[in-house]
């Protein structure tokens, strides 16, 4: 097995990630996945985002290079932590040793992630201790991230940062342009020049 989906039914609802008891068991089933081959052998997992968390009881993936988060679902926090500031330390860690992309993938408009959370799930994925030029693409495929005005940590943790657009708006049910800025994010105000010159 290289390839798995982790987003169908069975394993994420929207409901499900208010059930606490839901989401204990799914992270109990990612632990026993340990004992078998899988963890060795993959090489591209897609997980919906609220499953994150999950994903940490496989400890290692270290045939892994490509991760995609689905966001279709997505709500705020992007990753969860108790510092309100830039702190490379993280004490929950998974273990990519060759994970070459992190996609970030939506099919909704104005859907973002906060760029300082962002980087704290980068540095639990170890990617901050790899000298900067090993360090993974980020690739946006509908997402933004949100202004670096707290900082541009997340520059320490990814190499460089792609984005592909949506070709159309397109909103959430129950959602609308009544609840958004009319002005859009510009990519120029959270990338670094070292960045843009990529």
């Amino acid at each position: 097995v290289r390839t798995v989906h982790w987003t169908e039914p069975e394993i994420y609802t929207r409901e499900d990630a208010y059930n606490d008891d839901h989401y204990f068991t799914q992270f109990n089933h990612f632990a026993q996945l340990r004992s078998g081959s899988l963890c060795a052998s993959l090489e591209d997992v897609t997980i919906a985002h609220d499953y994150l968390p999950a994903l940490f009881a496989l400890k290692a993936l270290t045939s892994l290079r490509r991760l995609e988060i689905d966001l279709d679902l997505f709500e705020a926090p992007f990753w969860k932590t108790l510092d309100t500031f830039d702190d490379p330390e993280e004490k929950h860690t998974l273990c990519c040793p060759v994970l070459e992309t992190v996609v970030l993938r939506t099919s909704y408009s104005y859907t973002e992630v906060n760029s300082r959370e962002l980087a704290r799930f980068g540095c639990a994925l170890g990617l901050r201790e790899r000298p900067a030029e090993k360090r993974p693409r980020l690739l946006l495929l509908g997402a933004e991230l949100s202004s670096a005005k707290y900082g541009v940590f997340h520059v320490d943790v990814f190499g460089e940062v792609d984005k592909v657009p949506l070709p159309a708006i397109r909103f959430r049910p129950g959602d609308g342009p009544h609840n958004h800025d009319p002005e859009p994010t510009d990519y120029d105000d959270y990338i670094s020049d070292e960045e843009g010159s990529h």
